[in-house]
């Protein structure tokens, strides 16, 4: 179940998201070879789990995103939600080490097999979706605009998680987590119901997986 979270106004404490999403990274990983090979990893899990919630799009919002997303700009945005992933991380997000650099890149290219599938699934059902990358704040499967998505700063006004600033650098604070978190996220324009009901179809795939 899709836990959904009152307008930013009246959200009073940080709470965490308490839904999670698990996929097969094998059945996309084909997928983005040819785009994100530098990513792929011979030994990727089978499964990986992310912890998402899903928000309605505070107005003050809508004039950045449409200009990280441009497409949106002539679109009617009543229907446009946020979908904030993390995945837990063994290093802490400033952590510079080798070790760190590459499971950060795994969590990258985690979240790009989850969005390709939860983006291919809207669309086909006629609405649109995109990520913003994490790494660059751009738009992934649209036109980029002149503005990047401020991650960190949109999770602390959207969640009201806190961030700390190490070494001149912004991260935000998971309420389970800590900074042992890789945030991403989603958006989608779309009525609610079609949004959780490809999660969750999504996850009744990789639970019929599992079981073989």
């Amino acid at each position: 179940m899709v836990q959904i979270y009152p307008p930013q106004h009246s959200i009073k404490t940080p709470t965490p998201p308490t839904s999670f999403s698990t996929f097969n990274l094998t059945q996309a990983h084909g997928d983005f070879l040819n785009h994100f090979g530098s990513l792929a990893d011979s030994n990727l899990p089978e499964n990986v789990s992310l912890q998402y919630s899903i928000h309605s799009c505070p107005r003050v919002f809508t004039n950045e995103l449409k200009l990280v997303f441009p497409e949106l700009k002539h679109k009617p945005l009543s229907q446009l939600y946020i979908v904030p992933t993390f995945q837990k991380t063994n290093c802490e997000l400033v952590n510079r080490s080798d070790h760190s650099k590459a499971e950060k890149d795994q969590k990258l290219l985690n979240f790009y097999l989850w969005g390709l599938e939860f983006v291919q699934k809207l669309r086909n059902l006629g609405y649109w979706a995109d990520l913003a990358c994490p790494a660059s704040g751009q738009a992934v499967f649209t036109q980029s605009g002149p503005t990047i998505y401020p991650e960190v700063e949109c999770c602390r006004k959207l969640l009201k998680y806190q961030t700390y600033n190490v070494g001149g650098c912004n991260v935000i604070s998971h309420p389970l987590w800590d900074m042992c978190s890789y945030p991403a996220t989603a958006f989608a324009l779309a009525p609610l119901e079609k949004i959780q009901f490809v999660i969750d179809e999504m996850n009744r795939t990789q639970d019929n997986i599992n079981r073989h």
